[in-house]
């Protein structure tokens, strides 16, 4: 599910513009409003094959772009559809180990898979993530200051798995000193799971590192082949749940408000949302068209916009925003994602442009004018 962007939040990170939250991640469109996924992170992104394992598109300065994948977490399928069992499962165990064997291939490490970090997209299941964790997924050697690497993640794929399998995290934990305590001593019961699965995923989740079985071995016993290129073939058959499609774009859900709206308001629509691009709001004063706004604001397209404040605790909680008088787009990526919003600023004449931006400056200006006399005596 996409969320506001935060205050303080940027609207752009190199030729990208962000429309809002994805978890950790920022949802983000480029100029000709194709979608990706940002992360930010410390280093740059490991060169991965694209075997179940999403598509780095660029390593900035502090971010990783990547391929946004259409489609829910596992979590959020297991939560909406059920556990998956047989055939489903089995090629779901394929496409971990198939993602794993090409991480790890690359000399990297994963640190942090698990239900949220594998989305199923309708080009079959993707890993998501790699390069980008900050912190590391439970592993006993995490907790034991030894090195947390691939074996790590053969851990994770057994916990993965299971999950899948179960609906249940094999290792929940209402705090850190529980679920270190459940990762140490505690041996999940993997007997929900058929074989050749209940074998590897006991073997995988193994408290030694040594003892757990490779990526390759994985993916090895279940297609009788070391190739990724075979686990990515068989995992392709794995689709999201028909009624659980993912977040939508952006540019998507405003189509659908500008189909709804009225004729008339059809047409008001273009002048009030380029006269918002410059300037980037318009005060509450400028707004003209309110039935337009209304329509806008309700699906989330416009927002009353924030002013970040030093940090103060008050009866109702911590204050960290103030609204101000304005109204704007939801973020400028609306410009970039809407492909009719698009169409409209591309169509926009210099002298068209020159004339909504003194106009915008002119209602500017009269609504300053307006504020100051109000506060006279």
């Amino acid at each position: 599910m996409t969320t506001r962007l935060l205050p303080g939040d940027p609207d752009r990170l190199g030729g990208y513009w962000l429309a809002g939250r994805l978890g950790s991640c920022f949802d983000a469109y480029d100029s000709g409003g194709r979608r990706f996924v940002i992360k930010m992170a410390r280093g740059r992104a490991p060169s991965v094959a694209p075997h179940c394992v999403a598509r780095v598109v660029e390593s900035g300065p502090g971010y990783v772009v990547s391929e946004f994948v259409q489609g829910p977490s596992l979590r959020e399928a297991v939560a909406h559809a059920g556990p998956y069992a047989g055939d489903r499962l089995h090629r779901l165990a394929v496409a971990l180990a198939t993602a794993l064997v090409a991480i790890h291939d690359a000399g990297a490490a994963h640190r942090h898979l698990g239900p949220d970090s594998l989305l199923l997209g309708p080009e079959g299941p993707k890993v998501t993530g790699v390069g980008t964790a900050r912190t590391q997924g439970p592993a006993p050697e995490v907790f034991t200051d030894s090195e947390a690497g691939a074996p790590a993640d053969v851990f994770s794929w057994g916990a993965t798995v299971l999950f899948a399998a179960t609906g249940r995290d094999p290792f929940a934990a209402e705090s850190l000193g529980e679920l270190m305590h459940a990762v140490l001593t505690v041996d999940p019961d993997v007997g929900d799971l058929p074989e050749p699965l209940r074998s590897m995923a006991a073997r995988a989740l193994a408290k030694r590192p040594e003892d757990r079985p490779t990526a390759r071995e994985l993916l090895i016993g279940l297609t009788g082949s070391a190739e990724p290129a075979v686990g990515a073939h068989l995992a392709a058959e794995i689709r999201p749940p028909e009624d659980l499609p993912g977040p939508r774009p952006l540019g998507e859900v405003a189509e659908q408000v500008y189909q709804e709206l009225p004729p008339e308001q059809q047409s008001a629509l273009p002048e009030l949302l380029l006269r918002m691009r410059e300037p980037g709001r318009l005060t509450l004063a400028e707004v003209e068209d309110e039935p337009v706004v209304a329509a806008l604001t309700e699906a989330g397209l416009l927002v009353r916009r924030s002013i970040a404040v030093p940090p103060s605790d008050r009866p109702e909680g911590r204050l960290v925003a103030v609204a101000d008088d304005s109204i704007g787009p939801v973020s400028p990526a609306l410009f970039h994602a809407w492909p009719r919003l698009r169409s409209w600023s591309e169509d926009v004449t210099p002298f068209r442009r020159r004339k909504l931006v003194r106009r915008a400056m002119v209602a500017g200006l009269a609504a300053c004018v307006a504020m100051v006399l109000a506060s006279r005596p």
